[in-house]
């Protein structure tokens, strides 16, 4: 089942915030959406995943001009530095965290899966509520800066669950205009969060929650 409870993530995200203080590009649309999102009360401990629906849809820098896809907040950027390593695309997903998700990770408190890429800071976005867009590049496959083909320029949340185990879930928002589109503001579904990685690697679940630190 593509969501399954994962108390093991769940509860070492918990104690986040004690333990961690191509010529072929101009010719690829990208579908792709965000469709998960998940953060800890302090922001230290956040993923974005992303959805692919199709194949060859691997190229996040343009060949020509360096310049690699966006993922935006209302505060910081993420420059995508490399495409992903395979063009077999199709169901796969992109797993996008904090420093802090990483540095849980390699503390082996939990078993969460490894990141495809890894954002500049912690609190990308903030738990209060934010505003989030992956952008493509001027020239990588669409005519012109807009948002990846599959969704709206801009997701909107409002405030994110930060109990340490449920994350929003956002289902793919179809719209063909890819280049000017109002932001869309919902309240999206909520679920226990399941972050999974470009090798479809997936933390297992565990039967006890890990208590937080005091």
């Amino acid at each position: 089942m593509r969501r399954t409870a994962l108390a093991a993530l769940g509860c070492a995200a918990l104690v986040s915030g004690s333990v961690l203080g191509a010529g072929q590009v101009f010719a690829r649309q990208h579908l792709a959406h965000i469709a998960e999102v998940f953060t800890t009360a302090d922001g230290v401990v956040q993923f974005i995943e992303l959805s692919i629906e199709n194949n060859n849809q691997d190229i996040y820098v343009n060949a020509t001009t360096g310049v690699g896809f966006r993922l935006t907040s209302s505060t910081n950027t993420l420059v995508f530095p490399n495409n992903l390593p395979s063009n077999q695309t199709a169901g796969r997903s992109v797993l996008i965290v904090t420093p802090g998700y990483e540095a849980l990770r390699m503390s082996g408190q939990s078993a969460l899966p490894a990141p495809d890429f890894v954002l500049p800071v912690d609190n990308f976005f903030n738990p209060a509520g934010d505003t989030l867009d992956f952008l493509v590049p001027n020239g990588v496959g669409i005519p012109g800066e807009g948002s990846v083909r599959g969704q709206p320029d801009a997701i909107t949340f409002l405030a994110f669950p930060t109990d340490g185990f449920t994350s929003v879930m956002i289902p793919d928002l179809p719209n063909d205009d890819v280049t000017d589109v109002e932001s869309i503001e919902a309240p999206f579904p909520r679920a226990i969060l399941s972050p999974i990685n470009f090798t479809l690697t997936a933390p297992p679940p565990a039967p006890t929650p890990v208590p937080a630190k005091r």
